[in-house]
């Protein structure tokens, strides 16, 4: 039996303690638990207008209050590969689709206007419209 995810939005799930993650400098704010792509500078932006390179992390020096990576801020920590917990709009199924939008890179698990279909990611926990899952990026 999976436990239900207990987190915040991009933080780290160490089950299994294996991950890769980079820093990157951001296009543009960057909200915790989105996906992200790079763009030919190099710099990040939420969604897949570029080459999609993981999902933006959770660190200490981020205040709660405000958990966002700001252009001119400190260099963003974003997940390659492992387990992240992700915002599911939706609600999601261990094992089903994962959606994410091109634009502001939040997940979903059923196909909809907007969002891509991604086959390097698969939903580790189940949740509720609105809640918190495990998403785990294969790389």
């Amino acid at each position: 039996m999976k436990l239900p995810a207990i987190g915040v939005e991009g933080m780290l799930h160490k089950s299994e303690g294996l991950y890769e993650a980079d820093g990157f400098f951001v296009k543009s704010d960057v909200h915790l638990g989105r996906l992200v792509s790079r763009d030919s500078d190099g710099k990040i932006s939420e969604g897949t207008s570029g080459e999609v390179v993981g999902v933006s992390l959770f660190i200490q020096r981020l205040p709660m209050e405000s958990p966002v990576y700001a252009v001119g801020g400190i260099q963003a920590k974003v997940l390659r590969a492992g387990q992240v917990f992700v915002k599911v709009l939706d609600g999601c199924a261990v094992g089903g689709d994962v959606y994410a939008s091109d634009t502001t890179g939040e997940f979903r698990s059923t196909a909809a206007t907007g969002f891509s279909k991604r086959s390097d990611m698969a939903w580790e926990s189940a949740t509720q419209a609105g809640g918190l899952a495990v998403l785990r990026l294969i790389k």
